[in-house]
């Protein structure tokens, strides 16, 4: 066992060396855009401050799994005035010199099944465990560099960035099948969803550098942060015990604070690729209205869909991109898990041109996109009965252990309630839903077995009130889903130049804003869920 899973990771943080391909290296470097000024250089340079140092040791987790060294954030957070000196002084060296001591950037990868009975090493997540102190060193670059990446980063990506949310694309994705879906036109739109296997774990380091080089960070700083990625060295829990050494030559580590950020600065080259192609006339996005940006991708980390017309010249542009990009980067496409969703109007033999050439499967409809349903039918309740039997199955867990009052009050607010917040971010949930799930969290709390009816000796709706009024401080579901969509209308008046906010304008409200806008014709879904919610504002606002 100890064997098979070094010699596989050997094998996957293994460089197969882009730089052997010059041409398409090259190519990528000159569609990424010269974003970072001198001005931004200057505050990522500046002297490291022995405030700024701390700061950054107290948003680490203090109870979060420690690396080699045996030692979590806790243990400096708490002994920070015997520790401190020698702390800073060594995270400063670190930052200054670009010298990072081997055994300090050691890491444990612990392997956390993905299913039930894993049998094979491809069905284990690694997960990296690094030294507390190395942490704290990229975190305090980290904490430097996220301030920057609005201006960096294209507004088709909203993983990581300040200000922007993984509801955008959500709204973006879920306006642009819906236009897909209702829309006739020549040729048709095709929506590609793409799967990158192992995405950060085959990142080129040497592909990496170049983007960060390209975009125009000083050297002094690419060196250092280079240095903190390529001094890495691996060894992997197996049963409990650290097993094997592996020195990568690629790949960036999961348990890494910086790692997320470089990610997304290393897939600018692929949207430069399609910012090239689309100048070129080669690619046309998918417009919901005459007067809205072309949509042509949207990325979240390593999620990724591309739309385009549904021909086969575009079919080839989307996979030139996507061949020369895995050839710079590292990155390989995961054909089995990819497929490919048609728009109305096409034709089933062009279908299948298309699905040939891509070597993908067609679905009618894209199940999820980021954890939520792409399609809403009719029937709301259906599409969304999945959020209330997960609810069903933690209680169900709940069930024969002996909870306190107290106890079962933390659990329905920090778990039962939290579970449908992503999705009433997004969408207006039925009514009837919203009480079902209310009344079965109103039996758990009374009777702590859901196939048994005890008395309720108030009533659900008081159970909400505040406990200054007599209640329990329960959310009332259905003013809490209005809640959260209020959220999304204020964040699109106050954030007008954001893509989501450019799209639903220009869809929806041409010559408005958002407050005076009218539910239009033939809306989605996401929009009539925004448009009701829109009382909130004016309700609470002036």
């Amino acid at each position: 066992m100890q064997q098979q899973v070094v010699d596989y990771f050997e094998q996957l943080f293994s460089s197969s060396h882009p730089t052997s391909h010059p041409i398409s290296f090259d190519s990528i470097l000159e569609t990424v855009p010269v974003r970072v000024t001198e001005a931004m250089n200057d505050d990522l340079g500046r002297e490291y401050s022995t405030d700024e140092i701390l700061e950054a040791l107290k948003s680490m987790g203090p109870t979060k799994s420690p690396g080699p060294d045996g030692f979590n954030a806790c243990f400096f957070q708490k002994y920070w005035p015997i520790v401190g000196t020698d702390v800073t002084e060594l995270v400063r060296t670190i930052l200054v010199r670009g010298h990072i001591p081997s055994h300090l950037n050691h890491t444990h990868v612990v392997l956390i099944p993905k299913v039930r009975h894993p049998k094979r090493i491809t069905e284990f997540r690694p997960i990296s465990l690094c030294n507390v102190l190395y942490k704290l060193a990229t975190k305090v670059i980290s904490n430097r560099l996220k301030k920057l990446l609005p201006e960096l980063i294209s507004q088709t990506q909203s993983a990581f960035t300040p200000g922007r949310l993984i509801t955008n694309n959500i709204l973006i994705g879920y306006e642009v099948f819906h236009s897909m879906h209702t829309k006739s036109s020549r040729h048709g739109t095709m929506a590609i969803k793409v799967d990158m296997a192992k995405a950060y774990d085959r990142v080129e380091w040497s592909f990496l550098r170049q983007v960060m080089l390209r975009m125009g960070f000083r050297r002094s700083w690419v060196d250092m942060v280079m240095a903190c990625v390529t001094s890495v060295s691996f060894s992997f829990v197996i049963n409990g015990t650290p097993q094997g050494l592996v020195s990568p030559t690629r790949g960036l580590r999961q348990g890494d604070p910086i790692s997320p950020y470089l990610f997304i600065m290393v897939t600018e080259g692929l949207i430069g690729l399609l910012r090239q192609a689309e100048e070129r006339a080669l690619l046309h996005g998918h417009r919901v209205c005459r007067s809205a940006p072309p949509i042509s991708h949207l990325l979240f980390a390593d999620d990724s869909i591309f739309f385009c017309k549904a021909t086969m010249g575009e079919a080839r542009v989307i996979l030139g991109v996507l061949q020369e990009y895995e050839e710079a980067s590292g990155q390989t496409v995961n054909l089995d898990k990819s497929n490919v969703t048609f728009g109305k109007g096409i034709l089933q033999e062009q279908k299948d041109l298309i699905l040939q050439e891509l070597g993908m499967q067609e679905v009618a409809h894209q199940d999820k996109y980021l954890g939520l349903p792409m399609h809403v039918g009719r029937s709301k309740r259906r599409a969304f009965c999945a959020i209330k039997d997960r609810i069903g199955k933690r209680m169900a867990g709940w069930m024969n252990r002996l909870v306190s009052w107290a106890g079962r009050e933390v659990l329905i607010k920090a778990v039962a309630q939290a579970v449908p917040t992503y999705a009433m971010s997004i969408f207006k949930l039925p009514k009837d839903l919203c009480s079902s799930i209310q009344a079965m969290i109103n039996r758990f709390w009374w009777s702590h077995d859901l196939s048994k009816r005890k008395i309720h000796w108030i009533g659900g709706d008081r159970l909400c009130d505040k406990k200054a009024e007599g209640g329990i401080g329960f959310r009332d579901m259905v003013c809490f889903n209005d809640a959260m969509l209020g959220k999304q209308v204020w964040r699109l008046l106050n954030d007008s130049q954001s893509l989501v906010a450019q799209v639903l304008k220009a869809r929806y409200f041409p010559s408005g804003d958002i407050l005076s806008a009218g539910l239009g014709s033939n809306p989605s879904f996401t929009w009539r869920s925004l448009h009701g919610a829109k009382e909130v504002i004016d309700l609470g606002s002036r």
